[in-house]
This record gives C-alpha cells, sequence and structure tokens, in this order.
C-alpha cells in the first residue's frame, strides 16, 4: 500500500506541520477573545472595497465565490477526490479515509476552535479561522498529496494543472469571504494554516497506523 506522504516530503512533514500549528498558534493568541478588526484586516479590506453602484452585483458574485466553500461543494468535492483516488490508487483505505477530511475539519473549527479564540467583529458570530477557508485548503491539500505525486509522463502537466486549480479554488472562496465581509485577512490565514495543518497532520497519523498495521501482519 502506497504511503500518503511522498517519500521525498517525509522529512519535510514534521517541519511543516510544526511550522503551521505555531504560525496558527501566534495568529490565534493574536486575536483572542477580540471585538475589533486589526489594522491589517481593515487595510485589506479597504482595498476591497467597491463603488456604491457595484456593491450589489459584488455581493452576488462574493456570495458565490464563497459558495464554493459551503458544505454542498465541499462535500461534493470530496466524494469526486474519493472516486479519483481510488482510480489512480485502488482501494487504499487510508486515501479513502483522508478524503473525508473535511467533516473532522469543519467540526474542529465550528465547535472547537471559533468559541475557544472568540473573536467577534461585524456583528456576534465568532470569525476565527474561517470554517470554509479552512475546510477548502483542507481538500485541496489531501488532493496534492494523493493525486500529484502519482503523476508520471505525460500527466506531469495535470498534476500541474491540478495544483494551479487547487490554489485558484482556495482564492476564489477566500476573495468571496472577503467581499462579502464574512471574514477578514486574518481569519483566513488561520483557516489556511489550521486545513493544510490538519491535512498533513492526518496523513502522517494515517501512514504510522497503516505502518503498525503491516508490522502486526507480518507478526
Amino acid at each position: 500500500m502506497a504511503r500518503l506522504i511522498p517519500e521525498r516530503l517525509r522529512p519535510w512533514a514534521p517541519v511543516v506541520l510544526g511550522a503551521t500549528s505555531a504560525a496558527f498558534v501566534l495568529l490565534a493568541a493574536s486575536v483572542w477573545h477580540g471585538h475589533r478588526a486589526l489594522g491589517v484586516d481593515q487595510t485589506v479590506q479597504r482595498a476591497f472595497g467597491v463603488p456604491a453602484w457595484s456593491q450589489r452585483a459584488n455581493q452576488h458574485l462574493g456570495d458565490a465565490a464563497a459558495a464554493l466553500g459551503g458544505a454542498p461543494a465541499v462535500v461534493a468535492g470530496s466524494l469526486a477526490l474519493a472516486g479519483a483516488a481510488i482510480w489512480r490508487r485502488g482501494r487504499d483505505w487510508s486515501a479513502l479515509a483522508l478524503c473525508a477530511i473535511a467533516l473532522p475539519v469543519a467540526l474542529v473549527v465550528d465547535d472547537v476552535l471559533k468559541p475557544l479564540v472568540g473573536r467577534r467583529y461585524f456583528g456576534t458570530s465568532y470569525r476565527f479561522p474561517s470554517g470554509h477557508a479552512a475546510t477548502v485548503t483542507a481538500v485541496v491539500v489531501v488532493a496534492w498529496l494523493l493525486l500529484v505525486p502519482a503523476a508520471t509522463g505525460r500527466s506531469r502537466s495535470s498534476a500541474v494543472g491540478a495544483i494551479v486549480a487547487g490554489v485558484v479554488v482556495i482564492g476564489v472562496v477566500s476573495w468571496g469571504l472577503l467581499v462579502t465581509r464574512a471574514h477578514s485577512p486574518i481569519d483566513l490565514l488561520g483557516g489556511w494554516l489550521f486545513g493544510a495543518g490538519a491535512a498533513i497532520g492526518a496523513a502522517v497519523v494515517l501512514d504510522a497506523l497503516a505502518r503498525v498495521n503491516a508490522e502486526v501482519r507480518r507478526g
């Protein structure tokens, strides 16, 4: 059974996981139970300001973009990813388990992290980290782990396309969340960090479990 973390990337997995975790903790501490937007938030939000005559159209476009990070789109993307993983890797149960990363990420963000950090502004709901950004980032990183390393020969161009497409999806969803003022840049950055860290951490854990299981079977 193929490992989830490619061999050439395995030495870097703990480094990336540690860096994303440390950065997330620092961000969370900077907005801990905060009730106002930070300077960087206000600067970026002003850059996304639009003329009054186009605000309604921009709102509709932003809502449509942000919807790509909503539950229906993420579930559909996860199912498509599971199908692609079966096609590329066969009946790899670790890979299929990793494809279901969106649900635990969403639950942890909404039920644990947001109430814990307690950041509120533009209303009363908790804001940090962005659940949409976290789940989309997690699914995209899983897609990169499962599909890109398996590409060889002519399919390498499709692997590059998959990387670019993932970046575009994350960017479009994040733009929608900014334009609609659902989240600030700090919230989005927290979502990206948590989503990427969750995907890499889950892959490391599943690889370890698969290795232990293989050793037990060998006796």
